[in-house]
C-alpha cells in the first residue's frame, strides 16, 4: 500500500481544495494515470498515481487540503 499525498504545488499556497476525483473509490488505477483535481490560488493542476492498484479515497471532493496530506491510498489487488 501506498499514499498518494497532495505535493507543494506553489509556494503561495498554505492549501488547495481537492476539486474533483478523476478516478472512483475502489477503481484500478495505472501509474501515470490522473486520479485527481487540486485548485490552487492560481491554477487546478491534476495528482496522478504513481502505481498500479485499487484506489481508496481518503478525502472527499470539495474539501480544503495542505501539502503533505495524504488523500488517498493505492493498493495491489493482493492487499483488498
Amino acid at each position: 500500500m501506498v499514499e498518494i499525498r497532495v505535493p507543494k504545488l506553489n509556494s503561495n499556497d498554505s492549501a488547495y481544495v481537492l476539486v474533483a476525483w478523476l478516478a472512483r473509490d475502489g477503481a484500478a488505477v495505472r501509474a501515470g494515470e490522473v486520479v485527481a483535481e487540486v485548485e490552487t490560488s492560481k491554477t487546478v493542476e491534476e495528482l496522478v498515481s504513481e502505481y498500479d492498484g485499487v484506489l481508496t479515497q481518503l478525502m472527499p471532493a470539495g474539501r480544503d487540503i495542505a501539502p503533505g496530506d495524504p488523500i488517498a491510498r493505492v493498493t495491489s489487488p493482493a492487499e483488498t
